[in-house]
């Protein structure tokens, strides 16, 4: 019996976590509450894979992970009703699930433009002050982490996927709770 446990044993890998680690590890709130209430089911498992492969230190796959769920926060703040950002390739109307981030993030700015347009109050400045930091962040995380995971340029250590998670979680929280 002994023998039969010890060769079953051989043949499988174990994994110990530390007490960090084991907290992303299936961590359905790894990015908050608002990726579970407010975004597809579809983020949630990107969410879910971002925490455990922080926990496997698997680095570059969390940020793979984390710029999947930033990207459904992209979308959230494209398809807003209210804010009616409309993404066109070639002078014809894209969805936005087929849009790269550049396009998204031109016609957010384009967005910002005619917003600045309007006159000055509050309900302006409030949308001016909301697209531009959102427009900032989407910017940011395009050229600093999406395009350098994506295109297989670069990998990641454990403190910068820790980053990454922080920022993500931030921006998606965002766009969720905006109205």
């Amino acid at each position: 019996v002994l023998d039969g446990i010890h060769h079953n044993l051989g043949k499988r890998k174990f994994m110990i976590l530390s007490e960090e680690e084991a907290g992303f590890y299936t961590n359905f709130d790894v990015f908050g509450a608002t990726v579970k209430d407010k975004y597809p089911a579809r983020a949630m498992g990107d969410a879910v894979n971002a925490g455990n492969c922080y926990a496997a230190g698997l680095y570059t796959a969390c940020v793979f992970h984390c710029m999947r769920v930033a990207e459904y926060g992209l979308r959230k703040l494209a398809s807003n009703r209210t804010l009616r950002v409309k993404i066109t390739k070639n002078k014809k109307p894209c969805p936005i699930e087929y849009s790269t981030w550049q396009d998204v993030i031109t016609a957010i700015q384009n967005k910002i433009k005619k917003i600045r347009q309007r006159p000055v109050g509050p309900t302006r400045e409030a949308e001016l002050q909301f697209l531009s930091s959102a427009a900032d962040h989407c910017d940011y995380m395009k050229e600093i982490w999406r395009n350098e995971v994506s295109h297989t340029r670069r990998f990641y250590k454990k403190e910068e996927a820790l980053a990454v998670i922080g920022r993500v979680k931030e921006f998606v929280t965002v766009i969720g709770e905006h109205k």
